[in-house]
């Protein structure tokens, strides 16, 4: 089964491995839980929110653009971005996931 995004067709896997690169980074994963709270965010808000220059801001939302989690609006100079379905989707079967991940252990100590 192949899966559209962005226009493009992509095997179930390559989609598996863009949607999780893109939200394997703390600032793309915080931009996209930012969208689904307020909606659409100008992207100086980004600017203001994160602390990152714009070039910073606009490679992030790039990634996040071509996995499909967020979706680009243009007025005139200035951008708003805002999640995707996607994106609701996925971010919640991923705080689903999150209780029943393993906690953290101290290693094993040999007492040989």
């Amino acid at each position: 089964m192949n899966m559209r995004t962005n226009q493009q067709v992509v095997e179930p896997n390559e989609f598996l491995v863009t949607l999780l690169e893109a939200l394997s980074d703390t600032t793309r994963l915080r931009i996209v839980e930012l969208t689904l709270e307020r909606g659409e965010v100008p992207c100086a808000e980004l600017d203001e929110t994160f602390g990152l220059a714009k070039s910073t801001i606009s490679y992030h939302t790039k990634i996040l653009n071509a996995a499909g989690l967020i979706h680009t609006e243009r007025e005139g100079r200035f951008f708003r971005y805002g999640a995707t379905k996607l994106a609701e989707e996925v971010l919640s079967s991923l705080r689903d996931l999150a209780p029943r991940a393993p906690c953290t252990a101290e290693p094993h100590k040999d007492t040989g």
